[in-house]
């Protein structure tokens, strides 16, 4: 008997540490996206997010529902609005609010996957926290960075994860004969299907392929013919209304005209679907793209002639089919209203997120076909067993980027919050922040009027005070650090770049802030937290102890720095300073 317990410990313990080790890559990825967006946080918005200060303008002089469905591009985005206004009006327009959902959201996708494809392949524990593991790591992945960095993308991250939800509660529980109970439980869950539908329509316009997608949910799935007629009506009824004085964007491809188009929406929708699994290789992208194209087409023939659920089934499986099937046609959505901005928009980073959720589902399905269907049985395996090496393998790599698009991301951030507040238009940045950057000071006045933002913190308030009457300097042996550079920037004649180095002495970390002064007036500040690994030589207990900011000065003016010290009221002066007409 101690021989067989120690024979089944030996067995077991490599196996053991090879789920604890997927595990805990899983929660590192987790921890690694959540460091990423929050450490160093700062609340600027990026992109879309400024032109959605105009609709919270808008909120205090129109309806309120008037502008919640008011159009932004092609999207009806009314469900994340009201997360977003939520932010706005009680949490200060931190963002903190919406990324803490998106991620909950992700998370609850994720898991939510991995338990449609643990059921479709009947896992069981160390099997089904490998699978979970491996999944959570993908959803969480570099990859998807790009959905994960800004509160406005919680729109792409929730139409997939709500459309998701919304397939599986649509249909009936795998019980041969009900109780009333198990009646009633069925009817709740129909509606709360409808209902998570409605929600992704509103959460994003790919969101009304939700109802087709149900409706054919709902033939191979059996579902009676009052059910039936219930998905039809609503979704017509959510069709008109979302097109109910609907305008096409200036600028976009109009279906209409595109459609004609065959083969260059064919590629797009390829590069969409591929590039996540070959970011570095476009034409090996479009390759596996079109593989997936044929894969999702196989699969779903085979969904409708598997009358007699043989190969899907339960709703666990079927599930993953619709996936896939909402998935694709999404991406020929998106392909028909931009294929006219060109092949390298189908690679944007925010289409990683559909992509790779579309790879996992499609992977899950060919092992389930594998283990169920009678023929092509090698056909299904050695796809399934391709297409998942091959994601996980582009997500390793991808993952590789993780320090550098984390310090790219952190110095983006503290960049274009600097200039804001300083004033100094610097074009280069402001082109990261928006495509218009010339509007930027103009929609931060939304956020400046009412305090929201980058303006509810406590040091957007010092740019145009006095130094010393909100500062005590002390002696400059508590500091040390060195203004090293000062730029002069092309786009603003009296905005310049700054850059340097500091440490508090007493705290042997870099300072809370770097504050600059020309005379007595503080024009600009800069936030530490760049690497300096010359420093990091000198100091070898400090780290990341550089810094870059913004400044406006006078032509007659002379720059000069201080660090502001860990009780936060006092200061330093750092070694350095800058006069432009000293320079000339």
């Amino acid at each position: 008997m101690a021989s067989y317990i120690t024979r089944r410990v030996l067995i077991n313990f490599p196996l053991a540490i090879f789920i604890i080790s997927l595990a805990g890559v899983a929660i590192t990825t987790v921890a690694a996206a959540l460091g990423m967006t929050f450490h160093d946080y700062l609340p600027v918005p990026f992109y879309d997010e400024w032109d959605e200060l105009s609709r919270w303008e808008a909120v205090k002089k129109d309806s309120f529902f008037e502008v919640l469905l008011s159009q932004h591009n092609e999207h009806r985005i009314a469900l994340p609005r009201v997360i977003f206004f939520s932010d706005l009006r009680w949490f200060h327009g931190a963002g903190l609010l919406t990324l803490t959902i998106l991620f909950l959201v992700q998370l609850g996708h994720a898991i939510f996957l991995a338990k449609l494809v643990n059921k479709s392949l009947e896992y069981q524990s160390w099997q089904a926290i490998a699978v979970t593991s491996v999944i959570v790591a993908i959803m969480f992945s570099v990859l998807q960075f790009d959905n994960l960095k800004t509160p406005f993308q919680l729109q792409f991250v929730g139409v997939f994860a709500l459309a998701s939800w919304g397939f599986f509660y649509l249909f009936p529980t795998d019980v041969a004969a009900y109780s009333p109970r198990a009646r009633k439980k069925e009817i709740i869950c129909f509606i709360g299907g409808l209902c998570l539908c409605m929600a992704a329509t509103l959460t994003m316009s790919n969101g009304l392929l939700t109802w087709p997608v149900a409706f054919f949910a709902g033939l191979i799935g059996r579902l009676s013919m009052r059910k039936l007629t219930i998905i039809a009506i609503t979704g017509i009824s959510v069709w008109a209304t979302y097109f109910h004085d609907f305008q096409f964007p200036p600028g976009h491809s109009h279906p209409s005209e595109t459609i004609n188009t065959l083969w260059p929406i064919i590629e797009y929708v390829s590069i969409y679907l591929g590039h996540p699994l070959s970011p570095h290789w476009p034409e090996y992208a479009s390759a596996v793209g079109l593989a997936g194209i044929a894969l999702a087409m196989i699969l779903f023939s085979t969904a409708v002639m598997d009358q007699k659920r043989n190969i899907f089934k339960d709703r666990y499986s079927t599930t993953l089919v619709l996936i896939v099937m909402f998935i694709l046609g999404s991406a020929i959505a998106t392909a028909l209203g931009r294929v006219d901005f060109g092949l390298t928009q189908a690679a944007t980073g925010r289409y990683a997120t559909p992509a790779l959720v579309f790879w996992l589902a499609i992977c899950a399905t060919c092992i389930v076909a594998y283990q169920a269907a009678k023929r092509y049985r090698l056909f299904w395996l050695v796809s399934g067993t391709f297409l998942g090496t091959l994601m996980i393998s582009s997500v390793i790599v991808s993952q590789s980027n993780f320090w550098e698009l984390r310090e790219d991301w952190r110095n983006t951030k503290k960049q274009a919050a600097t200039a804001i507040l300083a004033e100094v238009y610097d074009e280069d940045i402001f082109w990261r922040l928006h495509p218009h950057p010339w509007n930027i000071f103009e929609k931060a006045q939304v956020l400046e009027q009412d305090s929201l933002g980058i303006y509810s913190l406590w040091f957007s308030a010092l740019p145009g005070e006095t130094l010393s009457k909100i500062f005590t300097l002390v002696n400059s042996d508590r500091c040390a650090g060195y203004l090293d550079t000062v730029r002069e920037i092309s786009s603003d004649r009296s905005g310049y770049r700054t850059s340097g180095w500091a440490i508090d002495q007493a705290s042997k970390k870099p300072p809370r802030l770097v504050l600059f002064a020309a005379g007595e007036t503080i024009t600009g500040l800069a936030f530490p937290g760049a690497s300096r690994p010359d420093v990091e030589r000198l100091f070898p207990t400090v780290s990341d102890a550089g810094w870059r900011g913004h400044a406006k000065l006078g032509a007659d003016e002379t720059l000069r720095a201080y660090a502001v010290l860990e009780d936060g009221r006092s200061i330093c002066q750092l070694k350095g300073e800058y006069t432009p007409s000293a320079r000339s």
